[in-house]
Order: structure tokens, then sequence, then C-alpha cells
């Protein structure tokens, strides 16, 4: 072993002691300039929803409760943007206003689901919605990730949209488009990749009369769906992806299966650049894949026909692979 004398002992200790002294002060500055700010937010918002730069679309399929709403960001400041709310029951009625979101301190709220299951969920990042005048007054909405690992909103309902709720109660909207915020999920309803590539078909009048999709193995989940629509087609270019489950309200045409009911579905395909610009822009909406109550494979699609949108906004068709 080297051994080092008292002399260069003596000539070595005021290095050492600088040194010990710059670790010193690198530790102290890590634990307090690092560690806190990566952690603060974590700790103080532990319900906090990650912050988002495209639109989320919410609906809400409860009988009594037709509503969807879409939570736009600005581009440059993410933390503002507006919200707006359709009523399904009024078809084309819209109203748009300002937003803030912001962080909280964490509040327990009480909210109703669309099957109207009441339950209380932790919150901490809030809507704060301004409107242009006094007479017109909407409590602050909440987003959180709910028990399914979905985004969701809850959220109050204007009076002017529905006279049947209470402006004092929370529902549980669940996103139906737009990023994937939540990252630890439920995909017990996706359906498999192998089953991806399918031929579905319609029992509704003036419905198209074929959806096929076809998913490419070789690529990183892209494919196409082609809608047949009498003698015409149009063929779209598709991106297949499992996401956080949804909750749809769908007409079924399956013998033997009630004809409105609700699914669960973990697979969606977003649809782009279509071949043809001379069909319905609903055409282009999302779909979404999952196995039916015969054991066979469907589409929840938008309800769209010959005669335009159905009259029930939020509810789906069901097309299923023959």
């Amino acid at each position: 072993m080297l051994e080092i004398n008292d002399k260069n002992k003596a000539k070595m200790h005021p290095i050492l002691k600088l040194l010990k002294v710059v670790s010193i002060l690198a530790v102290l500055l890590i634990n307090l300039a690092v560690i806190p700010n990566a952690n603060a937010q974590s700790e103080s918002y532990p319900y906090t929803v990650s912050e988002f730069y495209e639109a989320l679309k919410f609906n809400f399929w409860g009988d009594q409760i037709p509503l969807s709403i879409e939570i736009s960001p600005n581009s440059d400041d993410p933390s503002t943007g507006t919200i707006t709310y359709a009523s399904h029951n009024q078809g084309i009625s819209r109203y748009v206003y300002p937003i803030k979101i912001n962080n909280v301190a964490t509040k327990t709220i009480e909210v109703t689901d669309y099957l109207g299951e009441v339950r209380n969920v932790n919150v901490n990042t809030e809507i704060i919605i301004h409107t242009s005048t006094q007479e017109v007054s909407i409590p602050s909405s909440y987003l959180f990730v709910n028990r399914n690992g979905s985004l969701a909103l809850a959220t109050t309902v204007p009076a002017y949209l529905t006279q049947t709720l209470s402006m004092d109660s929370y529902f549980e909207l669940t996103q139906i488009s737009g990023p994937i915020l939540s990252s630890d999920y439920d995909i017990s309803h996706a359906v498999n990749q192998a089953d991806w590539t399918n031929d579905f078909y319609y029992n509704h009048v003036n419905m198209p009369t074929k959806v096929s999709v076809s998913y490419n193995t070789e690529t990183d989940n892209l494919g196409s769906v082609t809608f047949e629509l009498g003698e015409r087609s149009v063929t779209y270019e598709a991106v297949f992806e499992t996401i956080p489950q949804v909750d749809l309200r769908m007409e079924s045409t399956l013998a033997d299966v009630e004809p409105i009911r609700y699914i669960k579905a973990n697979t969606r395909i977003r649809l782009s650049n279509p071949s043809s610009n001379d069909f319905p822009a609903e055409l282009a909406n999302d779909l979404f894949m999952f196995y039916n109550k015969k054991e066979g494979i469907s589409l929840a699609t938008t309800y769209y026909s010959s005669s335009g949108l159905s009259s029930d906004y939020d509810l789906k068709a069901e097309a299923v692979a023959q």
C-alpha cells in the first residue's frame, strides 16, 4: 500500500478540505434545487393531470345528460384556452367560453357516472370558466384520471342545456378523443392485433354497406379503412391505438341482444387523408373495435346515413364482422 508521510499529508490537507467543501456544496445544491422542484408538483398535487396541447373531447352517455364538451388549449399557453358545450338534444346548440387551467389543493368532490353511480374522487386540476355576462355563472370543472385509467372531466351542467340537473352536482364525462394523458390503465377490452383486419357489415337503413378494416403488420400500428356506399367507396389511412377504456352508447342489430346498450372499448382507429372528398365528413370520425356479446368482433361508429347524422348525437352504430 502506498503510504503518505506526514509532510505530504500537511501539504495535501488544504486541497482535501477544499474538495470536501465542494462535495458538500454539490450535494446541498442537488438536494435543495433539483429534488424539491422535481417532486413538488407530485407531492402537492398528487391527482394532477399533465399538461396537454391538443383538444380533448368528452361525452356523457346518460339518458338525462345529453352532453359533449371539448377543451381546447391555446398553442402558445396551454394553461388557457376554450371550453365548448354541445347539447345532444339540441344538435347544433354550442356554447364557447374562455378558460384557465391550473392546479389547486387536493379537493374531494362527488361525481355521478353515466350509469348513475355516485362516488367521491380527488382532484387537483381545475378548469375555471369565464363567461361574458354576470347573469351566467358556471362553477369550475375538474380533470382527473378515473378508475378505468381514462381521462375524465367532472363538470356541472349549465341550466340552459338541460333542465333536469342540479348546478351543484358534478357529472363524470369520459374522454372520447384527444391525446392519451394517462400511462397506466386496464386494457381488458382491447382487441388482439390478429383480429384487426376484418370486413364489417351494418344492418341499418341508409348506412354504408360494408367497412373493410386492414392492418399492415409490417408497419407501426398503421393500416387502412374503406367504406363502401353502394357503387362508391372511399379509403382512409388508419392508425390503430390501444387507449384507456371508453364507454359508448350504441345501437345493435345483433339477434337476441338489447337494441341499445353500453359497451366498453380499448381499441381505437383514427382516420385521415380520404381518397375522395365527395363523402360525408362524419365518415372520418374515430372508430372503436370491441368483442361483442356473440363472441365476435364489432365496430362502434358514428351513426351516419344518407339522411345525415342520427338525432341521438351520442348514439353509435354497430357494424359486425362476418
